[in-house]
């Protein structure tokens, strides 16, 4: 497994453990035993669909598509690593939209162009299955 998957998915693992723990403590100041997080659904939602299911997907798609069959095997070297640095700054950021200027804004935004740089860089390893490069 190359390593840019193996950060993705343990990152992804994280956020998923992060959300539960969140979620869990949301749980728990509706019951008033603990107070309450300013900001923790927000949190709770982009650790627990960006952080996860997008990070997994992506992690698991570097991986899983087919390798060219001349020059790099999964493209640029640089891309999966800043697939991984614009994901989890746009986590941070999303997560942190409660307290910093401009909401989930620029964080949804700095996810959404860490998909883009995947999506350009792995799109072009998409085939039909059977088909040659």
């Amino acid at each position: 497994m190359p390593r840019p998957s193996v950060w993705l998915i343990r990152l992804a693992l994280l956020h998923l453990v992060a959300a539960g723990l969140l979620g869990a403590w949301l749980l728990m100041a509706k019951g008033a035993v603990v107070p309450p997080i300013p900001g923790g659904v927000v949190a709770h939602a982009a650790m627990a669909l960006i952080g996860w299911l997008v990070q997994m997907t992506v992690g698991v798609g570097y991986w899983i598509l087919p390798k060219y069959a001349a020059g790099p095997e999964r493209g640029p070297a640089w891309a999966p690593w800043a697939t991984l640095g614009l994901l989890n700054g746009g986590i941070v950021l999303a997560a942190l939209g409660a307290w910093i200027p401009g909401g989930t804004g620029p964080g949804l935004a700095l996810a959404g162009l860490g998909l883009v740089v995947f999506v350009a860089t792995a799109g072009p390893r998409v085939k039909a299955f059977g088909a040659d490069r």
